[in-house]
């Protein structure tokens, strides 16, 4: 929780490491999307809290191709309109290997 002024806004962050946190030869790409922000708006929801907004950070490897991107896109948008929230930012950067993604919902009482 983050005290500003007469509101409080909650966070919930995680990010998932490909490798570690799921195996894409196992998971489809729009699934991970929404499974990894289900775990954040769950998180805002257990405060007793409604989720608005969503930023995303992703690390990706070239060893993707361009319509993996778009997969992985598509289940952004999707879950975008699943949570009734909006996407507000975020940062998308090279990985030397693989797929990380970082989510970060923000929600208020």
């Amino acid at each position: 929780m983050i005290d500003v002024g007469d509101d409080v806004m909650l966070l919930s962050t995680d990010m998932l490491i490909e490798g570690i946190h799921f195996d894409l030869r196992i998971c489809h790409w729009r699934i991970l999307v929404i499974n990894v922000w289900a775990v954040n708006v769950s998180d805002i929801a257990a405060m007793n809290g409604k989720p608005e907004q969503l930023l995303i950070g992703i690390a990706i490897s070239n060893r993707f191709s361009v319509e993996a991107i778009d997969e992985l896109y598509k289940g952004i948008r999707a879950a975008c309109t699943n949570y009734k929230v909006d996407l507000v930012g975020g940062d998308t950067t090279a990985s030397p290997s693989g797929l990380i993604h970082f989510c970060q919902c923000a929600g208020s009482y």
